[in-house]
């Protein structure tokens, strides 16, 4: 599934490939949206971790890595 983010971002969610993962994948993004913590199962805490930043934060693990990761070289 591609996920996009207010942002305009978009990703492609391993996890979310089948009807049925599509179809907990909403029904937990509802719950994420109603206030329950997205690391709960409840909402989507079967997604990865990187999966799970990108839908909160729109920033894909590459975006990320930039930002806060230092360059030492």
């Amino acid at each position: 599934m591609i996920y996009t983010h207010a942002n305009g971002n978009t990703m492609e969610l391993p996890s979310v490939r089948t009807e049925e993962e599509r179809e907990r994948f909403q029904q937990g993004h509802l719950a994420w949206q109603e206030g329950a913590l997205i690391q709960l199962d409840r909402a989507l805490g079967w997604l990865t971790i990187d999966e799970r930043e990108f839908i909160i934060s729109g920033y894909t693990p590459e975006e990320w890595d930039a930002l806060w990761v230092d360059d030492e070289d």
